[in-house]
């Protein structure tokens, strides 16, 4: 993996460790955690890791300076790899989303979890906490409670009178215009669109079959497994097979460190 290599920005305050994804569950930070629990239980995503049990990472040194110290990730051979096709997961979904952008939200997937959110405010279907709430509320969103909200809310008669209202409202209208695109009935049928991974040109694989470089097209990586965690400015002290027997040690020790 010399030219081929995995890094991330973090706080390790450890210039060398060892780290098994598998033993931590991670939360999105600063957004709904809806396409986290979709991607992870999604057949459409089966072959990927799992983001809950994931480091996110970048084959791009430079996007690693605004998150703490950088590291190289070294997964192991059998380890998965998720490579997005954009630098950002947020902006990796343009398929369905680029017919969809406006001056409120854009067109990235943070906003569009946020739409559906106050879809589910709107609807009082509350906040699905795991993934078989989640598809329980999609399946149970068609086109006419999104247009029957609407001319509701349209007609001065919604039961609703916080101060927020009228943005859901907004998001409403947006979600019900993707679905009226996409032809169509349920909200469940138009999440798999947006995040159907094909269309977007995601791609999965596994440590001894990655290839991807910085070539000025930076991406972001997800790996799931167990990985050593070196510090960039002491990439040159190690040989390859020190790596090997260095991964050997820790696990033989259980020696971890905590995660982020």
């Amino acid at each position: 993996m010399d030219k081929f290599k995995i890094y991330r920005g973090a706080s390790y305050n450890t210039a060398l460790g060892f780290i098994n994804t598998n033993d931590f569950t991670r939360t999105s930070a600063n957004t709904q955690n809806y396409y986290t629990l979709w991607m992870d239980n999604s057949e459409d995503w089966a072959d990927y890791p799992k983001r809950s049990k994931s480091l996110i990472c970048t084959n791009d040194l430079s996007n690693t300076a605004n998150y703490g110290d950088s590291y190289i990730i070294i997964p192991e051979d059998n380890a998965k790899i998720g490579i997005c096709p954009g630098e950002d997961l947020w902006y990796s979904f343009p398929a369905q989303l680029k017919y969809i952008g406006s001056a409120n939200w854009g067109s990235s997937l943070d906003m569009f979890m946020a739409a559906v959110n106050d879809a589910f405010l709107v609807l009082d279907l509350g906040q699905p906490k795991t993934a078989a709430e989640l598809h329980h509320a999609l399946s149970n969103i068609e086109t006419r409670d999104f247009e029957d909200a609407i001319k509701l809310f349209d007609s001065g008669n919604f039961p609703d009178s916080s101060p927020y209202v009228r943005w859901r409202v907004e998001s409403v209208r947006t979600l019900l215009s993707v679905m009226r695109r996409q032809k169509v009935e349920t909200m469940f049928d138009a999440f798999k669109l947006v995040l159907d991974p094909i269309a977007n040109n995601f791609s999965a694989t596994t440590t001894a079959k990655y290839r991807v470089q910085n070539t000025g097209a930076p991406r972001e990586v997800w790996v799931q497994g167990k990985c050593l965690i070196l510090a960039v400015d002491y990439e040159q002290m190690l040989k390859s097979d020190d790596c090997d027997k260095l991964m050997a040690f820790f696990q033989k020790h259980n020696i971890n460190i905590e995660a982020e």
